[in-house]
């Protein structure tokens, strides 16, 4: 059975094999369900952060990350 987290982490492993064209990570606050995802998509055209309250906020702005991405496997 896969986790949210293993889910969340599915999402964004595409973004980090694209030889440097994407590269995601993912903070986690100590003690809290939140945290921040750090992103640079097409060749740094496209950089952020966006803090989550919750684990689902951050698979639901994963995909949104692949989606602009255009990475759809």
């Amino acid at each position: 059975m896969m986790t949210k987290m293993d889910e969340l982490f599915k999402l964004l492993e595409p973004l980090n094999k694209t030889q440097g064209e994407h590269s995601v990570t993912v903070t986690f606050y100590p003690g809290m369900k939140g945290g921040v995802i750090n992103f640079m998509l097409d060749w740094k055209t496209f950089i952020g952060e966006k803090e989550f309250d919750n684990i689902d906020e951050a698979i639901k702005f994963a995909y949104s990350l692949r989606k602009r991405a255009n990475i759809n496997y």
